[in-house]
């Protein structure tokens, strides 16, 4: 059935119901039978909020290019977890009807350090932020139990690392700082 015509059907049961029940206990009259109010318009839909605390495990995969030398770079999480110094990730979510704001933002800061022979040492300091926020819409949602649904964003997303690298030793000390 088409919902154009389910609404006309549902009023005419409506305004039929009440009169039946009305004429069950008193004898009634067309002029006096109380008309049904039209279809109510339905409920928007309520505002959804959701909070998020992600998990993350982490690794690092590439290369390191020095005055034309290059060297692998693979550290799994299961290296790095000895050295995380803090972490903290939230994601926040509004959602109404088809339409949804949502922020997410995370920060993880790595270090550690070594000695070596004649007082020689080195230490390194790894940070990452990466927040983004954003709207969306559902353009397609299918099936109720077990939906798929096809949604646009719209956000923006800022990413910071910064990593540094000290050496120090009897001959002094050098310092490398990067952060993008």
């Amino acid at each position: 059935m088409k919902p154009k015509l389910l609404v006309p059907i549902v009023t005419c049961a409506l305004a039929l119901v009440p009169t039946a029940r009305a004429q069950d206990a008193t004898a009634t009259t067309p002029a006096t039978t109380p008309m049904a109010a039209p279809a109510a318009a339905p409920e928007e839909a309520p505002w959804q909020f959701g909070v998020t605390f992600p998990l993350w495990a982490p690794q690092i995969n590439g290369n390191v290019t020095i005055k034309g030398r290059q060297q692998n770079v693979d550290i799994s999480f299961d290296q790095l977890k000895d050295h995380l110094d803090a972490s903290f990730a939230l994601g926040l979510e509004a959602r109404k009807g088809k339409f949804g704001l949502y922020g997410d933002i995370g920060y993880m800061k790595f270090s550690g350090d070594v000695g070596g022979p004649r007082g020689a040492n080195a230490s390194a300091d790894l940070k990452f932020v990466i927040a983004d926020a954003g709207v969306s819409y559902v353009l397609l949602k299918t099936g109720e139990d077990h939906p798929f649904i096809l949604a646009g964003t719209a956000g923006v997303r800022y990413w910071y690392a910064d990593a540094s690298l000290s050496f120090g030793g009897p001959r002094g000390d050098v310092d490398l700082n990067g952060g993008k």
